[in-house]
């Protein structure tokens, strides 16, 4: 029984784009609807294993582990939460670069109409914004304030767009620029400074500053002589003004609030990867070659398309059900034999 069912996970894998695109076009057909905003994030499926190959490697997880085997999972969605296609890339990939290929695929394979791309900062490169351009799409994208050249985020006015947020909107290398301040955003910054400034500290009290990489605590620190750190204040007195601002770029002709609201609909996708990691159990995976580590992302794909076309027909007729009160009915059924 067990060799029928890795049989069906190398029919998957060899099936792959096939499933996808009729699984599309089934959407399309059964709610009648249209895709024309497309959410894009990626994230990483950690292995119970040490070894490698071509798609499994080491690198560094969304979980910010770095002693794990893993593949990358980049992934689009649409406005109800419903995958589009997604691709499989060997876990030392940055993510940056799975980008180009979900593009170039959704303009080739699926006819899509006006579509808005949305994105997170750490994806949108000035390359894969043109990708997008070329495609004829429209994005909106965060962009990092810090390196914001010739523009002072501080000076202007601010328009209030919503209780706690503000706004000024700004022309940066021929694209709309909105500078968002929100008093929310402004305490997590300070409070996740405050807690790396005490990592920092405990890491200067152990001498425990082995690590090579800037990343997290470290960053606040800085070499005095060799071999010999101490708090960076200046570089934590520079962060502290940004606490609260962030940036979105876009080439859409949608007011202030669409695009921040938009923008902030990017948790879709997030919530997509934790219904994949956690309630269908996608990860940890416990197969080793790249065919089967493909059918088993298929499958896992089918499952989430099955779980949340069930909910979107549960939400078409007002009925609330949470996909873990699906589960437990279907648990439930009896089959006639």
């Amino acid at each position: 029984m067990l060799h029928w069912l890795y049989r069906t996970l190398d029919i998957l894998a060899d099936n792959k784009e096939s499933i996808e695109k009729h699984m599309y076009n089934q959407r399309i057909s059964l709610f009648n609807t249209t895709v024309d905003l497309v959410f894009y994030d990626v994230t990483t499926l950690a292995f119970e294993t040490q070894q490698t190959n071509e798609i499994l490697q080491m690198g560094y997880s969304k979980d910010k582990k770095f002693n794990e085997s893993q593949v990358v999972l980049g992934m689009s969605i649409d406005q109800d939460r419903m995958p589009v296609s997604f691709d499989i890339y060997a876990g030392n990939t940055f993510e940056g670069h799975t980008f180009k290929d979900s593009i170039e695929k959704m303009k080739k394979e699926y006819q899509l109409g006006k579509v808005i791309v949305v994105a997170d900062r750490g994806m949108m490169s000035k390359k894969n914004i043109e990708v997008v351009e070329n495609s004829n799409y429209e994005f909106i994208v965060g962009k990092s304030i810090k390196q914001l050249k010739k523009v002072n985020i501080f000076e202007g006015e601010f328009i209030e767009i919503a209780k706690g947020i503000k706004y000024r909107e700004v022309e940066y290398e021929n694209k709309r620029l909105l500078i968002i301040y929100s008093e929310e955003r402004a305490k997590k910054d300070r409070a996740d400074r405050l807690r790396l400034i005490e990592k920092a500290k405990k890491m200067l009290e152990e001498g425990n500053i082995d690590s090579k990489s800037k990343r997290g605590a470290k960053k606040y620190l800085k070499e005095q002589n060799k071999q010999n750190y101490i708090l960076d204040i200046e570089k934590i007195e520079n962060d502290e003004k940004y606490d609260g601002y962030y940036g979105i770029i876009t080439n859409t002709k949608l007011s202030p609030k669409e695009i921040l609201e938009q923008y902030h609909t990017l948790w879709k996708v997030e919530e997509t990867f934790r219904t994949l990691k956690n309630y269908l159990e996608t990860r940890p995976v416990f197969h080793w070659t790249p065919k089967r580590i493909k059918g088993h992302i298929v499958m896992s794909f089918i499952s989430y398309i099955i779980q949340r076309t069930l909910e979107l027909e549960l939400e078409k007729n007002n009925i609330e059900y949470s996909h873990e009160k699906i589960r437990e009915a279907i648990k439930k059924w009896n089959t006639l034999k």
